[in-house]
Order: C-alpha cells, then sequence, then structure tokens
C-alpha cells in the first residue's frame, strides 16, 4: 500500500504538475520583472511547461508585493534589489514581463544586466500578440524599438545622397 502510494505521488509531482527532473537542470535560471497580469500569464504557462525556462522568482516596482508568492515563486525585490538578487540567485536571464515600463528603468535593468552579464528578454508587445499571433510566451531579446519606445523613424536616403553627389 506505501508503495502504491508513493508511486502516486511521485508521479502527480513528475507529470501532474508538469515537472520534469531535467528541466529544471538545463534551464535557464530566470527572473521576471513584472508581476501583474502579464507575469501571472507567464507563470501560468510555466507551470504548463509552455516557458523554456527555469523561473525562480520575479521583482516588481510595487514595494507592498515584496515577499508575497505568486503561482508559488516569491517576488523578491524590485528593480532597485536586482544586482543583488542576480547575483544571490546566480540568474542567467531576466524577462521583462511588463508593458509599463519607464525609460529610467530600462536603463537601469540594461544596465546591471549587462555589467553581470545577464540575458534580457522581452515580452511581444500586444499589437504583436494581436496582429501577428504571437503568444505571451514567445518571448525576445530587446531591439531598438523597445528602447526608443515607438517606431523607428525610416530616412530616406536618396534625396541626401543627391545633395551629397551636387556638391
Amino acid at each position: 500500500l506505501l508503495l502504491v502510494f508513493s508511486y502516486r505521488v511521485v508521479w502527480r509531482m513528475t507529470h501532474g504538475y508538469n515537472v520534469t527532473l531535467t528541466n529544471h537542470i538545463t534551464l535557464s535560471r530566470t527572473l521576471l520583472y513584472g508581476a501583474g497580469e502579464v507575469g501571472d500569464q507567464l507563470l501560468r504557462m510555466y507551470r504548463r511547461d509552455k516557458l523554456e525556462y527555469k523561473v525562480l522568482g520575479l521583482i516588481d516596482d510595487d514595494r507592498l508585493k515584496k515577499g508575497s508568492l505568486v503561482h508559488g515563486l516569491p517576488i523578491l525585490g524590485s528593480v532597485n534589489d536586482l544586482e543583488k538578487i542576480i547575483k544571490h540567485e546566480h540568474i542567467s536571464t531576466l524577462i521583462i514581463s511588463t508593458v509599463k515600463i519607464t525609460q529610467e528603468r530600462m536603463d537601469k535593468v540594461l544596465d546591471v544586466t549587462a555589467k553581470l552579464d545577464v540575458t534580457v528578454k522581452i515580452i511581444p508587445s500586444l499589437f504583436e500578440v494581436d496582429s501577428y499571433s504571437r503568444a505571451i510566451t514567445d518571448v525576445r531579446d530587446i531591439n531598438v524599438e523597445d528602447l526608443l519606445g515607438r517606431d523607428p523613424i525610416e530616412i530616406d536616403r536618396e534625396p541626401i545622397l543627391e545633395l551629397i553627389r551636387d556638391n
């Protein structure tokens, strides 16, 4: 009876919660920045094994959330604690899981992560999810548009080249 019970517990732990023992060994140690709706959605996908990262916790700008749990994972602090958290938890990837991030905070995140050689990923914009049928879990590298906070301006180079040629 004890053997059957033990088997069921192990089965439920490894299959019922979609947690595989090998996943946590090979996946990148990850921190989410943002414990709001998007962070919650990412964690739901993580619990269903749909996010290819080992999420160890979150950071959030709301200091009242520090110490609370989201789907069993702790909110470890704010962006001001980022360097300490990365070092303590041996984080190798940070996923920005918020749509509301100021340029100042983005600069701070990029400065800290560059100094500590941490990869930064970002969730797709709501436009990308809506228009291109991308999933919230399709995290990607940060690009110029993310840093600008707007679409890039395309410059028509032909008139400029003609001006240079004429002189």
